[in-house]
């Protein structure tokens, strides 16, 4: 009788795992800084934004669906804004501005990425 309620509950997680909702990756870095490398010569040479930069920040916009999406991508431009100078943060900065695109993200060494619902 032991092997067979071994067997019943094998057969439970089983189907637990299968019916469970599945549950979406936050946004990695990976994605947000491919999606955002047609912007470096805005922040490098303080040039206008291309089409493909400025289509790269609404793409992060629209995979951004979850508060966890929106909070990885906060982290990634705060990790991406440590250590670099003042003036480049502020040209990260404007690209959204520059796109016209409204971003609920400050590119900040100091923001709270924890407040981002």
């Amino acid at each position: 009788m032991g092997s067979r309620v071994m067997k019943l509950l094998a057969v439970v997680a089983v189907a637990l795992v299968l019916l469970a909702p599945a549950v979406k990756a936050a946004v990695t870095c990976s994605q947000v800084y491919g999606q955002l490398g047609p912007c470096m010569s805005v922040v490098l040479y303080g040039t206008q934004p291309s089409p493909d930069c400025c289509g790269g920040v609404k793409n992060i916009l629209d995979v951004a669906q979850t508060t966890a999406d929106r909070r990885s991508v906060c982290g990634c431009l705060k990790n991406a804004a440590q250590g670099i100078s003042s003036s480049a943060i502020a040209a990260a900065a404007a690209i959204p501005r520059l796109c016209h695109i409204a971003m609920p993200y400050q590119i900040d060494p100091n923001v709270n990425c924890d407040r981002i619902h």
